[in-house]
């Protein structure tokens, strides 16, 4: 994991999405999360890899609008 985030964050920004790309590194994408007290968390963004363990992004829609505002 750390030598795929030293390569992406130097990476340049891809002014499309590349699907084939995409699809060979992510086995599936889990949305949402259900905590134990019941409150729904819709912002959640859980990335299974394939060959690797389970994987998720704490605070994805933060990171997300941060990343966003910055490129408008």
């Amino acid at each position: 994991m750390k030598a795929i985030r030293a390569k992406l964050k130097d990476a340049e920004i891809l002014d499309r999405f590349d699907r084939v790309v995409f699809e060979s590194l992510v086995e599936k994408i889990i949305v949402g999360e259900q905590a134990e007290d019941g409150t729904v968390d819709p912002y959640k963004l859980t990335f299974v890899l394939k060959g690797m363990d389970e994987r998720s992004i704490p605070d994805a829609r933060d990171r997300y609008m941060n990343l966003h505002n910055k490129a408008v």
